[in-house]
């Protein structure tokens, strides 16, 4: 019995030994995690002592084989305290950040169809956190991004509902088509105008693609760059619920316009025989127009999850009432969202994402700008009794045709209603069958439904005993008219992506994505509008089938659009000091013909991280140094028609002076070429070449970057409505004409303090500046001329054009007249002469302007003319500042322009004034009136009696400076002692676009004009300025 004990005893010993000897040669596998649970890649896993070891995949997975038993292993990781542990069969190593090291470096950032850590990054991108954007009340993302990223400019539209901004990522690189950036949330396409889809509560990240060599991933829609939101998902742990509701009040600043006393001195001054009016009024239509305006924002979201199934929902509502006094004016948006992800196992994961909205407005009165409300005379009553009209008479008349009664264009607006109904989704399936290796597949949809529904009653501006004739459509807008307008469009995409990396050894890192994606655009609406020579009294009139007409019109449209893809991305990483990655991409659009479809677009970056080298390691007070090169290329398909192959008919249907066969109402149209085709129209192709560097100083508190690059757009697509027609080519015709080029910098620089510190703050500024020059154009070679296409005003009323753009050089310069000073008596007339002694100006008179004649002929025409100004600014500023201490937070945030002028149009009007017209408050002073007077602005005169005022000249233009304080917020976090059973409580008071430092004269120099080519923006014709809003807010946490 002893001895088979014995024996037992010594056959487990055996195995035992055998076992630690199996043991010595194991595999240890494992993870590497950062303390909040995300894997660290990249991270160093050696045997202690040796340079035996590898690296962590972009999972934060690891493996090494052979390894001794006992064997200490050092972990290390950039930006992380390192780490000693045994080896085991299976590992999870937790590494916490250091304490005065920096972490974004180590934060993950979307670079397009995957994430990276930033220091592996070699391509150029900006970010922007969601929970710096915590408690803003803005109605729209565009506005709150303004300043806070380098070398994207942000214009927002001011006071208009809905509210839209126009967004330039390093300038423009088209001259007729869309420049704005792509939007991508959450893997979705939403377009290139798809940030008002977007609730701000639910952004975790926001990373702005500004080069080519990261954005060409996504094909021709990234031309303008790339903004990339990923919304919050819910994180493993117990069930959480935010709320967060603000409400404030908006208003305008009022521009102080002349009361009566000055208007009556000024038409007294420009007409000596001016009859004051029996029974002046004093109308402050400013005031009587104007109000604030109710502003509510509300939010709830939930999150939670397990290891298995994760969640984030959300409802926001934002409403913002008009400022008129009169109407409904309104804008309301519903966005809602639900995120799920499901991981049966460590094989697969799905999930879906789904986004409805509904959007409302109503804007009575339909005006885009502020002319009638800042134009109008003072000295008429708002009403008047006027019995033998109809009702929409009893508003007072202007004495001009162009303005009217703005109190009366607000009513005459009575009906007027906008909506907007979508829905975006998305799912997916991602599929890991071996390590590092993810094959995943994404349906994306988005789908958009509008309405707009209006009746406008007659209010004649000014006979009101016109008669109105059906055949003369330039009395149409002189009815009442019931118009209908509706519009679906519908687009889809399918990528398909694999995503493998691999270690070879613990130094080369290689990460391989390739992809296909397919894409359809449909789109389809109608228009239908009924005009009526009699007033109807009865409401049931507002809706287009109960008006009975005197003249239909109607128009529709319908689209389909395709694009097809296949891409791929090689990156490399060696060290973790030496980065590379390329890109290349093959494009297909139904927008081109034949072979004409189809184009591949190259890019390839690299980087150096120099403190990793064993050189710079003396160098303390560097922490970090990255520089990094990249030249990409992309292509732009965004042509304002999808066929630009096929020629382009229009009818003449119901137009004046065009034959029709039959009647003008009722009969048939004549179709004509509109648009010839151009079957070898190709690929406009858009370069860019990038070299900067990220650095941080003195234990990681001071951050400095810096990029230097040069975007060209080649072939561009661009309308030539001249045409050459002796060598064939018809005018019109959407050609490849030309090339431009945007040359700039920008620049960040901050300064944060330790991750540790009881004051915690981060203040940072960001400069940028950008030229646009044209490198060739045309058949010719002629200057791009800019002439306000679209705005009636300039067309009418200055003599154009504005802009002139030479090959060679700057675009978008302003080409005018100089004017030197104002003749001040009849002798300085006489005086300026040719070198035959013939005057220059004959039809002159003192406190007129004196123009340059440049070239000396004695006679000023357009050969006079000559470059005043630019409006590029010369730099571009925003500043930011958060602060945190004991519970209160404080955040400010502002932005600038500086080196640049404005057309001010209005100028004529608003300080010269015009029979029935108004002025600023002092412009009575600040004429000349007699010799000596002023060399400001000219004398004023009757309607016509200067001509020369209409000249486009050096007057027009104003210093644009200006620097407007966005947002200024404070907050107060309740302790969590004091309200039990509550995870977290927030009260904050914040104020947007506070106050403006600027010399600039008009309303306000942030200049937005969509309907302009964006080669001839920069003219204010009087638009609603931003809006002042003070708002009070409370977010609570369950």
């Amino acid at each position: 019995m002893k001895n088979n004990i014995l024996k037992k005893m010594i056959l487990l010993c055996l195995c035992s030994c055998i076992a630690a000897a199996s043991w010595a040669q194991s595999t240890v596998k494992g993870l590497v995690k950062s303390t909040t649970g995300e894997p660290v890649s990249g991270a160093s896993i050696l045997q202690k002592g040796t340079k035996k070891g590898t690296s962590s995949g972009a999972d934060g997975s690891f493996s090494i084989s052979n390894i001794v038993a006992g064997t200490i292993l050092t972990v290390t990781s950039l930006g992380y305290d390192a780490k000693e542990i045994a080896a085991a069969v299976n590992m999870d190593i937790v590494l916490s950040p250091k304490a005065n090291q920096l972490t974004d470096v180590e934060v993950s950032v979307d670079k397009g169809y995957g994430k990276s850590k930033r220091n592996a990054v070699t391509s150029v991108i900006s970010s922007v956190k969601g929970s710096d954007l915590t408690g803003m009340p803005s109605t729209n993302l565009g506005s709150v991004l303004q300043g806070r990223a380098s070398g994207v400019q942000i214009t927002n539209s001011g006071g208009t509902n809905p509210p839209t901004q126009k967004i330039l990522i390093r300038g423009f690189t088209s001259l007729q088509n869309s420049t704005d950036p792509l939007v991508i949330m959450d893997g979705v396409n939403l377009g290139r105008t798809g940030l008002n889809f977007v609730n701000l509560n639910d952004i975790e990240t926001i990373d702005i693609l500004k080069d080519a060599s990261g954005a060409a991933i996504y094909g021709s829609d990234a031309s303008g760059g790339v903004i990339i939101i990923t919304t919050k998902k819910g994180r493993i742990g117990r069930f959480q619920t935010d709320a967060d509701m603000s409400y404030g009040s908006a208003f305008y600043q009022n521009p102080k316009l002349a009361g009566a006393d000055e208007y009556i001195a000024i038409q007294k001054r420009r007409n000596p025989a001016y009859v004051v009016p029996v029974n002046v009024a004093n109308t402050d239509w400013w005031n009587a127009t104007m109000k604030a305006a109710n502003q509510i924002n509300a939010n709830l979201n939930f999150s939670g999850g397990t290891d298995k199934l994760s969640s984030f929902g959300s409802i926001g509502y934002v409403k913002s009432d008009g400022n008129f006094t009169v109407g409904n004016a309104y804008w309301q948006k519903i966005l809602a969202r639900l995120n799920l992800d499901f991981t049966p196992n460590k094989y697969l994961k799905i999930g879906f994402t789904l986004n409805p909205r509904f959007e409302s407005w109503e804007n009575p009165g339909g005006r885009g700008d502020l002319m009638p409300v800042v134009r109008t005379e003072p000295t008429l009553p708002i009403y008047v009794s006027r019995p033998q009209y109809d009702k929409y008479s009893q508003f007072s008349q202007t004495s001009i045709d162009r303005n009217v009664n703005p109190i009366a264009a607000l009513k005459r607006g009575v009906f007027n209603k906008n909506y907007a109904i979508g829905i975006i989704g998305s799912a997916y399936i991602d599929i890991s069958p071996i390590k590092n290796l993810h094959l995943r597949s994404q349906m994306n949809i988005n789908t958009t439904q509008t309405y707009s529904a209006g009746y406008t009653p007659r209010y004649f501006n000014g006979n009101l005993d016109r008669n109105f004739d059906p055949t003369d459509v330039s009395t149409l807008e002189k009815s009442d008219n019931a118009y209908s307008n509706s519009g679906n469009a519908f687009n889809w995409i399918w990528t398909q992506t694999a995503n493998y990396t691999y270690n070879l050894g613990a130094d080369h890192t290689f990460g391989l994505l390739a992809g296909y994606e397919a894409r359809k655009e449909y789109g389809v609406g109608n228009s239908a509008a009924r005009y009526k020579s009699q007033d109807p009294t009865n409401s049931d009139y507002y809706y287009l089938n109960y008006m009975q007409g005197d003249y239909i019109s109607t128009g529709g449209y319908e689209y389909q659009d395709t694009w097809g893809a296949i891409f791929g991305r090689l990156n490399y990483n060696y060290k973790g000091k030496y980065f590379a990655e390329g890109i290349v991409r093959r494009d297909v659009s139904s927008r081109f013909y034949n072979d004409s479809k189809y184009a591949v677009f190259p890019s390839a970056s690299i980087g150096w991280i120099a403190t990793n080298e064993k050189f710079l390691e003396s160098f303390k007070k560097l922490n970090y140094l990255k520089i990094r090169a990249s030249y990409g290329e992309i292509g732009n398909s965004s042509l304002n028609d999808p066929a630009s192959y096929l020629n382009f008919l229009s009818p003449s249907y119901g137009s004046v002076n065009v034959a029709t066969f039959g009647d003008p109402r009722t009969g048939y149209p004549i179709y004509t070429v509109a648009r010839p085709a151009n079957p070898k129209l190709k690929w406009e192709r858009d370069i860019d070449e990038n070299i900067g560097f990220d650095s941080y100083w003195f234990s990681n508190q001071l951050y400095v970057n810096a990029e230097l690059y040069k975007r060209t757009a080649k072939d561009l697509l661009f309308t030539d409505y001249n045409g050459r027609p002796e060598l064939g080519i018809p005018g019109g015709q959407k050609l490849n004409l030309g090339q431009i080029s945007n040359k700039g910098w920008e620049a960040t620089i901050g300064y944060k303090s330790q991750p540790k510190s009881k004051l915690k703050f981060d203040v940072s500024a960001n400069l940028s500046h950008n030229t646009p020059y044209l490198d060739s154009y045309g058949l010719t070679g002629d200057p791009v001329l800019g002439d306000a296409q679209g705005a009636y005003r300039i067309t009418e009323e200055l003599q154009g054009p504005y802009t002139k753009s030479e090959v060679g050089q700057e675009i978008g310069k302003y080409w005018g007249y100089q004017v030197k000073n104002i003749f001040q008596n009849q002798t300085e007339i006489n005086a300026y002469t040719d070198k035959q002694g013939n005057l220059i100006q004959p039809n002159a008179k003192p406190g007129d302007f004196k123009y340059q004649d440049t070239n000396g002929d004695g006679v000023l025409n357009d050969k006079d003319r000559v470059y005043l100004g630019s409006r590029n600014p010369k730099l571009e500023l925003g500043l930011n500042l958060r602060v945190e201490y004991k519970g209160f937070d404080l955040a400010v945030s502002g932005y600038g322009r500086f080196g640049h002028k404005v057309l001010w149009f209005a100028k004529k009007f608003l300080t010269q004034g015009a029979l029935g017209a108004n002025v600023l408050a002092g412009s009575v002073n600040k004429a000349w009136n007699g010799e000596g007077s002023t060399n400001l602005y000219p004398r004023f005169v009757q309607d016509g009696a200067t001509p020369d005022l209409l000249r486009f000249s050096s007057w027009f233009l104003e210093n644009g400076d200006y620097f407007r304080l966005n947002n200024i917020q404070v907050g107060y976090t309740i302790p969590e002692k004091w309200i039990k059973g509550v995870r977290k409580a927030r009260i904050y008071i914040n104020t947007q676009n506070l106050f403006t430092i600027t010399k600039y004269p008009g309303i306000n120099p942030e200049i937005y004009n969509p309907d302009l080519p964006i080669n001839a923006n920069g003219v204010d014709i009087s638009q609603y300025p931003v809006k002042k809003t003070i708002t009070v807010g409370l977010a609570i946490g369950l």
